[in-house]
């Protein structure tokens, strides 16, 4: 299981929601929309970005790794599906070998 992956996963894409929903909303609630608005929209996005990706980063961290002790403490199969397969590792016969790649056909002379 690659957990810091996934948890990186989770929390940039909550990131960037939260950090476009902070500037759209606090441009959707200015009374007029300035360049001073805008700075201090952008300004509380940004903080939303530090301070978010901390508490999330955390938060989600959290989050997977109890995810994927339950599972393993459940001695779950990646076979009985839903949620916890993407934190199972694949057993011996799950995993294929690459297939040879495609022979190119030889162009024919024009």
């Amino acid at each position: 299981m690659d957990a810091l992956s996934i948890t990186k996963a989770i929390t940039k894409a909550v990131l960037i929601t939260m950090v476009l929903a902070v500037i759209g909303f606090s441009l959707l609630l200015a009374p007029e929309i300035d360049g001073t608005q805008v700075a201090f929209a952008l300004i509380k996005g940004f903080l939303t970005l530090g301070f978010g990706w901390i508490f999330l980063l955390i938060l989600s961290d959290t989050i997977v790794k109890t995810i994927a002790a339950s599972a393993m403490e459940a001695r779950a199969s990646r076979k009985d599906g839903g949620f916890i397969y993407h934190f199972l590792k694949p057993e011996l016969n799950e995993v294929m070998d690459e297939a040879p790649a495609p022979k190119k056909k030889p162009q024919a002379a024009a």
